[in-house]
């Protein structure tokens, strides 16, 4: 699977390129909501996760321009928070993994979402 991750933090990027390329899948970084969408024009990507904090364009506003661009590509947004705190998020995103999360929570909400998504 191809995968874009978008966080401003780059430690977080590094680990979750590194997690999620040892588990096969190709990995495209962003810092920003506006690179990873540029990103997303150029590549075809299967998959986005993205921090909900991020400089500029926060990953919901994120994730609704994403869904008017590509409106069945599935989105995983994460936080320190534990709720995304829109009451709009749930049409925007496929999941919510709160911060600090391990390895193969990601890899089981990407299986999920997939799972979720292969069923409908």
């Amino acid at each position: 699977m191809r995968i874009c991750i978008v966080d401003d933090n780059e430690a977080v990027l590094e680990s979750l390129k590194l997690v999620l390329s040892d588990s096969g899948h190709e990995i495209f970084t962003a810092d920003n909501a506006g690179a990873a969408l540029e990103l997303l024009d150029g590549a075809q990507a299967d998959f986005v996760v993205t921090d909900l904090n991020l400089p500029g364009m926060s990953g919901l506003a994120l994730a609704a321009e994403i869904r008017m661009r590509y409106p069945n590509m599935p989105i995983i947004l994460t936080s320190g928070a534990r709720s995304p705190l829109d009451k709009n998020a749930g049409r925007l995103i496929d999941g919510f993994l709160s911060k600090p999360f391990t390895p193969s929570a990601l890899i089981a909400a990407l299986a999920g979402v997939q799972t979720e998504r292969q069923a409908a």
